[in-house]
């Protein structure tokens, strides 16, 4: 291996992985992630609550203590990934109306879905504001750090049209369903 080689093999990149609805942090795509990064990669996987305001404190606490350098979330846990500032972020088929989606899935507590109702205006207050290219160095950063990969299969939903809108290019992946 030549000198730069090394080098980059010696950086560690931590990654934290937010799972979606009824996944647990050992899900499938943490394991993946785990499986095809180098060495160097260190990816964290805890579970997190379904609430959305305790995900925030979770997500936002182990960014802190592990020094996270890049958010991989997918569908619920990317809605909770979008609401995070300042990180890098890699979403899969991220559910931007979670209020909206859960009750079509299963029975959630209507506190539950008052806080992601409540989360979901926040997001379209911020979103609105990140849109606008006069809107300062952190909403340019914030579109150039958040990349979405959406499945041409995905069963529940799809965001694909409106995440394009307010972030750019997307990243469009073949998935067996």
């Amino acid at each position: 291996m030549d000198k730069l080689s090394n080098n980059i093999m010696a950086l560690k990149i931590n990654i934290l992985y937010i799972h979606g609805y009824g996944g647990e942090g050992n899900s499938r795509t943490a394991q993946a992630l785990k499986t095809y990064l180098p060495e160097n990669y260190n990816v964290s996987e805890p579970c997190f609550p379904l609430d959305p305001t305790e995900a925030l404190i979770l997500a936002k606490e182990v960014i802190q203590t592990k020094g996270i350098d890049i958010v991989v979330a997918s569908s619920l846990g990317a809605f909770t990934a979008l609401q995070l500032r300042g990180v890098p972020k890699i979403v899969i088929n991220p559910c931007l109306y979670p209020s909206k989606e859960l009750p079509k899935q299963a029975k959630v507590s209507e506190e539950i879905l008052r806080n992601f109702s409540e989360m979901e205006k926040q997001f379209d207050e911020w979103i609105t504001e990140i849109g606008d290219w006069d809107s300062g160095k952190l909403g340019v950063l914030e579109r150039m750090w958040t990349y979405g990969v959406f499945s041409t299969n995905d069963e529940l939903f799809s965001f694909k049209d409106e995440f394009a809108k307010h972030y750019g290019p997307v990243l469009s992946v073949e998935d067996a369903g």
